[in-house]
């Protein structure tokens, strides 16, 4: 039985120039993928409901801190898949020169596991740019909005007058862009 193995495991490429992977290794690094994939694919979901929210209209507090519940799991999410990513580089640092793409090639199904997480980070990032998209529409409209209520600030119905902090004087009352339109 152990002929067989050491057998399979040279013809699959497991043992290259006289380096030898660890036994396991590819359970293990199958895992790594699939575990990668999970957290992704939950950044995606979380990406999706985000789109949900900003989408469904104006903003209260309840659409607030629902934002804000998503955005507190991303960031442990994404921590996660830091530290993942950081274990995996770790792990190819210790098999003999060994690259990513070596390694994908020697574990069942590894190319069709990295190419799901593949598609995963990338629908990820375009729904991460398209929100971002949102987001920057959301915050010219504020800004023009904050603007408006300056302008209207500014042509106000009182000024304090020179002298006496806190004291203000009722001045002529200019009509805005606003008050002209309702």
């Amino acid at each position: 039985m152990q002929m067989i193995q050491e057998k399979s495991r040279e013809e699959t490429g497991f043992a290259r120039r006289g380096a030898e992977l660890p036994e396991g290794w590819e359970g293990e690094f199958a895992a790594r993928l699939e575990r990668q994939t999970v957290l992704y694919a939950r950044l995606l979901e979380l990406a999706r409901e985000k789109r949900r929210i900003l989408l469904a209209g104006p903003a209260g507090e309840e659409q607030a801190r629902s934002l804000e519940l998503i955005v507190q799991e991303e960031t442990a999410l994404i921590a996660r898949c830091r530290a993942l990513e950081r274990e995996d580089w770790a792990l190819l640092e210790g098999l003999n020169g060994w690259n990513f793409k070596e390694m994908i090639s020697c574990v069942p199904e590894g190319a069709e596991r990295f190419q799901r997480l593949c598609r995963v980070v990338q629908e990820l990032r375009q729904l991460n740019r398209e929100n971002g998209e949102i987001l920057k529409r959301f915050q010219r409209y504020v800004d023009f909005t904050v603007g408006l209520l300056e302008k209207e600030a500014g042509s106000g119905t009182y000024r304090e007058t020179g002298a006496g902090k806190g004291t203000v004087k009722r001045v002529a009352f200019k009509r805005s862009r606003i008050s002209r339109q309702v």
